[in-house]
């Protein structure tokens, strides 16, 4: 494997009836064309104790912190890319992380996804999201306002951009971690894409999830509101400082 394409994966786990389909998460990215260099399996679950995977490192978190978690474990591993997805779903499509990473080395400040969202806001600031595929098009990779979270893809800058404008006003909301990911690459110049190419994920079948939790939508669009008033008040920081520490 070239140095370049080394990847890590991180899998977000937290509800103990998806643990059954961890290992079938694990075997598809290993059976991929371009395979991880690490498989991490973040639980977030405090009272599930001693989980462990065969082809993975397991981190037993003794606390929820929600998909925040992901992209902060991210950094304890160096590789030229970081893929994250959720617990309950696997793409089939065995060319998924070589596709994102060749859209990765064309646009390597982006943010992939297979999904994503874009943004409509009206005139009295109230927000809605909308399918990126659901535009009439024939193209292949679409930019998009928010790269979807359940699985996505990026190199370290857009991660370390979000922490630090997370940091600087004050944003640790723990929903919407894929927004402030997205967003925040977008007040830097940035553009996210999705990737139609790769086909949809297979979603496994659960009972469970934070987005059918009350008041999901509305957290994650104020979070959207937090960083678009970022983004307004400052149209856009000069991309030269998103090379620099944030």
């Amino acid at each position: 494997m070239n140095s370049d394409d080394t990847i890590t994966a991180i899998i977000l786990c937290y509800w103990e009836e998806r643990l059954g389909y961890i290992s079938t998460i694990i075997d598809t990215l290993r059976d991929n064309t371009l395979p991880p260099t690490n498989i991490v399996v973040f639980n977030n679950n405090p009272d599930l104790r001693g989980v462990a995977f065969k082809h993975a490192v397991t981190i037993n978190s003794g606390e929820n912190f929600y998909c925040f978690a992901r992209h902060v474990a991210s950094l304890l591993y160096n590789t030229k890319f970081y893929y994250f997805q959720d617990d309950d779903l696997v793409v089939d499509n065995l060319e998924l992380l070589r596709v994102f990473s060749d859209v990765l080395m064309k646009h390597p400040e982006s943010v992939v996804s297979i999904q994503g969202r874009d943004i409509i806001r009206s005139t009295n600031g109230e927000i809605e999201f909308a399918r990126t595929d659901a535009r009439e098009t024939n193209e292949d990779i679409l930019e998009t306002d928010i790269a979807f979270g359940r699985l996505h893809m990026c190199a370290k800058g857009p991660i370390l951009r979000m922490l630090g404008l997370r940091h600087q006003y004050g944003i640790y909301s723990n929903r919407g971690d894929d927004i402030a990911l997205s967003l925040s690459n977008k007040i830097y110049g940035f553009n996210n894409y999705i990737v139609k190419t790769v086909g949809r994920e297979r979603d496994f079948k659960v009972s469970n999830g934070l987005w059918k939790g009350e008041g999901h939508t509305q957290a994650r669009k104020a979070v959207a509101t937090l960083f678009l008033d970022i983004m307004n008040a400052k149209e856009s920081i000069n991309a030269s400082e998103a090379t620099g520490p944030l």
